[in-house]
């Protein structure tokens, strides 16, 4: 059992994973809400690693459906200046923030290297054993380090190559009811978060303890 030397910041291999791969480091989502009276002047300090800046007008029920408004356009120097139309609007932006001490369970190349760093060494150091007296491996309370609604450079792209339409515009209703399409984007991005996380850290782990008659578990 590794008891807990998997989350980073231990001082052990997912330190050492890190120091070599800076960009394995995972990421989450935030966002910044804000409510706009209609002929109101909206004046907003970016945050870093932005995504998305929209409005939605507010209506009896919520969120108007079709009536978002892409802020970007609007954006200039790190601050965003937009004067609202009639009515009453909120304001949302979503960016995501780089965890220092986490690791990435979605990039393809995170679970190669745990693998690497950590169960390989075991073998090498007791070859022929894996499946006999090294018959299996426990992560106790496994821990990347970063929770949430997960975001890395390859998101956007690979939810649109699977789910056919642009993420980006539509973040904000991770957060936001937006309207009778907010399940439908919630259940496609966290779809593809799990299809990446099943790539990049658990199937190539589980390949291989498989392959050695082993039984990894955790929780």
């Amino acid at each position: 059992s590794d008891y807990t030397l998997c989350t980073p910041g231990q001082g052990w291999w997912a330190d050492e994973i890190l120091a070599e791969r800076p960009d394995l480091r995972g990421a989450a989502l935030e966002c910044q809400i804000r409510d706009v009276a209609g002929g109101a002047d909206l004046r907003w300090d970016l945050p870093e690693n932005l995504l998305a800046a929209v409005a939605y007008r507010v209506g009896e029920s919520g969120l108007e459906p079709g009536s978002a408004v892409d802020l970007r356009p609007h954006a200039a120097g790190g601050s965003l200046a937009w004067r609202a139309p009639a009515g009453r609007w909120k304001a949302a932006l979503v960016h995501f923030r780089v965890q220092p001490l986490s690791l990435d369970p979605m990039h393809p190349e995170c679970g190669q290297q745990v693998i690497a760093k950590f169960f390989q060494r075991f073998e090498d150091r007791c070859p022929g054993e894996g499946g006999k007296g090294l018959n299996w491996f426990f992560s106790d309370e496994l821990d990347f380090g970063v929770g949430g609604r997960l975001w890395n450079a390859r998101f956007a792209d690979e939810f649109r190559k699977r789910k056919g339409y642009d993420l980006l515009p539509e973040l904000p209703a991770l957060f936001l009811d937006v309207g009778p399409r907010t399940p439908k984007v919630r259940l496609d991005y966290y779809d593809v978060l799990v299809r990446l996380e099943e790539e990049g850290y658990f199937r190539p782990v589980f390949d291989w303890h498989q392959r050695r008659g082993m039984i990894y578990g955790s929780d």
